[in-house]
């Protein structure tokens, strides 16, 4: 993810394995799926769901620069419920976002 980042134009990686990544923006993380989904060739499609969240404050991605916040990284979150079993990681719209989310951020 790290080197996907760095050429996508992203300047300071902070991802941590520990923590969870959450996004209010259904688009974005099912984008996000469709990425993951086509990094492992063979595993499928990726999954999307809606969350909950403990007591923890929601903290904003320390990956994205000071600006619209639309993703957010905690501790744990729990899946309320699975919204899509098989996020099409071949489906245009799922780069279209991705890229869109890059152009926002700068």
């Amino acid at each position: 993810m790290r080197g996907d980042s760095e050429r996508a134009g992203f300047r300071r990686i902070t991802t941590a394995a520990e923590l969870v990544y959450v996004t209010t923006e259904r688009s974005l993380a099912a984008a996000a799926a469709a990425y993951w989904a086509k990094r492992e060739p063979g595993k499928g499609r990726g999954w999307l769901y809606r969350v909950e969240l403990d007591d923890d404050d929601l903290v904003p991605d320390d990956d994205l620069p000071r600006g619209p916040f639309i993703s957010f990284q905690l501790p744990r979150a729990r899946i309320a419920a699975v919204l899509d079993r098989g996020v099409d990681p071949d489906a245009p719209r799922h780069l279209r976002e991705l890229q869109r989310f890059v152009a926002l951020i700068g």
